[in-house]
């Protein structure tokens, strides 16, 4: 199913006199640059320059500017509301709160668990992954990532007794799986600790989550965030949204290979709930 929740986001805020800014990524229609070889700070400072842009146009209201980041786009809110002084208000939708490193062992653990693998192996994925990212965050670059990575993956496979006959192979099928998502984007990421950014912001905030997000968890990054903003809670606002999914779907699992499956293409409690913190932005 073609889901285009941002789609119907824009036309939900627009219909209720909400002016939205919605780009093209680098590379994509009209945008120059390639989208591949951007990092998230890169994608930080596009979202930057519209923001400008928006600032600029005679129809919209400068005193009640914001942005809404999904996900990644949550981590580029925070980054925003830390630097970008004219913004009034930040709605952050499944956002990245704990250490990324954290937030993808947690991710792991969760999608690994609901794939029906028994805890042996969930526990052995964690590990696994959690050691790799280590070799990551700990590196400067591919080049030394690589003999860091083969290194571990033959340590692992030696602790687990496979044959001699089969070590070649497993490793290599382990070293491609691996370093064919280890982009400059992902290196990038996971060296990423949004709370850096989140105690730097003093304006409102709307943080969303759903219960059955198994991306991004609720639990972790919402009491996170609860805590981050400990000395000034009025300026926060967390909903948890029940059986709802990564994508603010109703949802069964929550697995990301159910959300072509379900009809709804995001929640309208979510989307009203975004109006109604807009509304009270300089009410209060």
């Amino acid at each position: 199913m073609g889901h285009r929740p941002f789609w119907i986001m824009a036309d939900y805020l627009s219909s209720r006199g909400v002016a939205v800014l919605r780009y093209d990524e680098r590379g994509v229609g009209e945008s120059t640059g390639v989208f591949a070889e951007a990092t998230t700070i890169e994608l930080k400072t596009d979202a930057s320059a519209a923001l400008d842009f928006l600032r600029k146009q005679d129809f919209v209201d400068s005193r009640k500017l914001g942005v809404i980041g999904h996900s990644e786009g949550g981590l580029i809110s925070w980054m925003l509301g830390s630097e970008y002084k004219e913004l009034d208000f930040l709605i952050t939708l499944a956002p990245p709160v704990v250490p990324i490193t954290e937030l993808m062992d947690k991710q792991t653990e969760a999608i690994t668990r609901v794939s029906g693998a028994n805890e042996m192996i969930v526990n052995a994925a964690v590990e696994r992954n959690r050691e790799v990212y280590k070799v990551v965050v700990e590196s400067n670059s591919i080049d030394e990532i690589k003999p860091k990575l083969k290194t571990l993956f033959e340590a692992q496979l030696k602790s687990m007794g496979l044959p001699e006959s089969m070590m070649e192979s497993q490793l290599q099928q382990l070293q491609q799986a691996y370093e064919s998502q280890l982009d400059t984007w992902m290196i990038n990421f996971l060296k990423m600790k949004p709370e850096v950014y989140i105690q730097k912001i003093d304006i409102p905030v709307f943080a969303a989550f759903g219960s059955k997000d198994l991306q991004v968890d609720a639990a972790q990054n919402g009491n996170k965030l609860v805590a981050l903003f400990s000395e000034k809670p009025e300026l926060l606002e967390v909903k948890v949204y029940e059986n709802q999914n990564h994508l603010f779907q109703t949802a069964q699992t929550g697995a990301v290979d159910e959300y072509a499956k379900i009809e709804e293409s995001i929640s309208y409690l979510l989307l009203e709930d975004i109006v109604k913190f807009i509304e009270s932005i300089g009410s209060k």
